[in-house]
């Protein structure tokens, strides 16, 4: 064991930290298992951060819609992955059923809605802007009527082009080269080898698998 200075956390570098990496994962179309992890683990830090600081979290926006006899159930089945990824007390032998990688889209964007809710948009790290910002380019509708954002994500050109064009998968691979070149203009270390410029080979992102097809709003 490698000695080294103890650190304290707090909870919005435990959040942060692993919302980031999540982030970052998903743009590299890595392993869908450590991205729900992640995610869900920096979600369920936000939640109750929001709880205690008296705002709303997006998860308790969504349950609004739930009809009263069928939250619970709702809330297990969201849950359902993450307990099933983090336990084998009661179920060591048995397998999660129907497990569906394109959840981990909306899992991401929960996350990063409840971070940009309980702390300062300039504290918020760039990953979880970029996220947040992404989803409403590629997820147009989701956004309010009226909003200042509307018209610029539904007019502009090249994030037309963006939609309409390029497969979920083009997608991410073009968010994934985005955040590759800032990283490489800030001079800053990217948070996985898969966003270094040397983690690429013929220009594709050297992932675990493709998604074809994303899972929830996209489908509105």
């Amino acid at each position: 064991m490698t000695d080294g200075p103890l650190t304290n956390i707090t909870k919005q570098d435990a959040a942060s930290g692993q919302l980031v990496t999540a982030v970052a994962l998903f743009f590299c179309d890595d392993d869908p298992i450590s991205i729900h992890v992640l995610a869900s683990s920096a979600s369920q830090i936000l939640y109750d951060v929001c709880k205690h600081k008296g705002v709303t979290s997006i998860r308790d926006v969504w349950l609004d819609y739930i009809v009263d006899e069928y939250e619970t159930e709702w809330i297990r089945k969201t849950k359902q992955a993450y307990n099933y990824f983090k336990h084998a007390k009661d179920d060591p032998f048995t397998a999660l059923e129907r497990f569906d990688p394109r959840s981990n889209e909306c899992r991401l964007l929960e996350a990063c809605i409840d971070y940009l809710t309980v702390y300062k948009f300039p504290q918020s790290p760039l990953e979880v802007r970029f996220y947040f910002t992404w989803f409403l380019i590629t997820h147009p509708r989701i956004i309010r009527r009226g909003h200042p954002l509307t018209e610029f994500v539904t007019t502009a050109q090249s994030l037309n082009e963006l939609r309409e064009q390029k497969s979920p998968d083009e997608q991410r691979k073009w968010a994934a080269d985005l955040l590759r070149a800032t990283y490489e203009l800030w001079d800053q270390r990217p948070p996985v080898t898969g966003l270094k410029n040397d983690a690429s080979e013929g220009g594709e992102i050297i992932g675990r698998g493709k998604i074809t097809e994303y899972w929830g709003p996209a489908t509105l």
